[in-house]
């Protein structure tokens, strides 16, 4: 069986949130052999660049789309998404329906331009005259026009290593996750619908000589690996968990914190990890800490690329290239120490050795 989704959905070619409505033909069958009958089974399937299909975070069925209509409210509330599950039933109920469910936040609401706002947006125009000319120009032009977007930076042709007299310009967007959900923290990116949609927009405002560019940033992950021993009366299989989420949350605040920045070209020392993990109550007391970072290795002609990892010797995390954000690996290494002291002993030696970090197999 076969079911093609209309062609008008919101989910931009399967590349955002939204809804799309199957139409199963009427010959459809409900009698299966593998399966339970008695039900129409659907199967989604790739049969090319599959890695280029975003992760399905969740599926729901029976949805509708809610539109917010002013009743004269309060203003403050559009700025912020309504937050999932705000929403849970219907002022005047219908007996044909049990259950309402909110599971994601709100999308789309934007707050009335107060005095603030006004004064920057008009200096800001004064400035760049609609035009995109320096990197601050396109900048700005970005923020603007596309809310969606939290934080641009413009790398020009003469700022990177390559042929400074190209007239190439290269926009690298972060989206705004921001109260919102669902989405992957670590990495956020911008789909690839509106990476087009920003380059066509810049493109009217700047020569028609310049190339334009407009891309995600390369997130650079790093790793940890630390030997840990938690004090007496804290259980371990808990706080080995505890203990990695929060080393995620240090060296990428701003996944979990609406007010934390994210910042291009940064750098972290190992001694602040250190610093950080020795200050959590559980912790007795650190050792061997140890930086693991990804690096990308290019392998044959078709330009595809492998990555492994290397432990890095001065312990300084570092972006390699100006379009690159730091960013915590998902699981951190956490070996435990069993005894009082620290025997380095114990962490050495092949059964301590880690294929892929400590050595490569080719």
């Amino acid at each position: 069986m076969t079911c093609k989704p209309p062609k008008a959905t919101s989910t931009n070619g399967l590349v955002d949130a939204g809804i799309i409505r199957l139409s199963i033909p009427d010959k459809a069958t409900s009698q299966h052999n593998l399966l339970p009958s008695s039900l129409h089974w659907l199967r989604v399937t790739v049969k090319e660049n599959a890695t280029a299909i975003p992760d399905t975070l969740d599926i729901k069925t029976q949805a509708v789309r809610a539109t917010f209509v002013n009743q004269g409210n309060a203003a403050e509330h559009f700025s912020k998404p309504l937050a999932a599950n705000s929403i849970q039933g219907f002022v005047t109920r219908d007996p044909a329906i049990k259950t309402v469910q909110q599971p994601y936040t709100s999308f789309g609401g934007k707050p009335k331009e107060d005095n603030r706002a006004f004064t920057m947006r008009v200096s800001e125009r004064l400035r760049h005259k609609q035009r995109a000319i320096t990197p601050w120009d396109y900048e700005r032009l970005v923020l603007e026009h596309f809310p969606k977007i939290y934080k641009v930076k413009c790398i020009t042709s003469a700022a990177g290593d390559r042929n400074p007299g190209a007239a190439k310009v290269t926009v690298v967007v972060v989206p705004d996750i921001a109260n919102t959900a669902p989405f992957f923290p670590l990495e956020p990116k911008a789909p690839l619908y509106l990476l087009k949609e920003i380059e066509a927009y810049l493109q009217k405002y700047t020569s028609p000589f310049v190339q334009i560019v407009v891309k995600n940033p390369r997130y650079e992950r790093i790793k940890y690996r630390v030997a840990i021993r938690f004090r007496s009366g804290y259980e371990q299989g808990y706080y080995l968990d505890r203990l990695n989420e929060d080393l995620k949350r240090f060296l990428s605040p701003w996944a979990y914190k609406e007010q934390a920045d994210i910042t291009f070209g940064s750098s972290i020392h190992s001694s602040s990890v250190i610093h950080f993990i020795e200050k959590r109550p559980y912790v007795d007391y650190v050792a061997n800490l140890k930086l693991i970072e990804q690096v990308g290795i290019k392998a044959g002609s078709q330009g595809k690329s492998d990555t492994y990892y290397r432990v890095n010797q001065p312990n300084l995390a570092q972006v390699q290239h100006p379009d690159s954000i730091l960013v915590s690996a998902s699981q951190h290494i956490i070996d435990l120490i069993g005894t009082e002291n620290y025997d380095e002993e114990d962490f050495e030696g092949i059964g301590y050795m880690i294929v892929g970090i400590d050595f490569v197999v080719s």
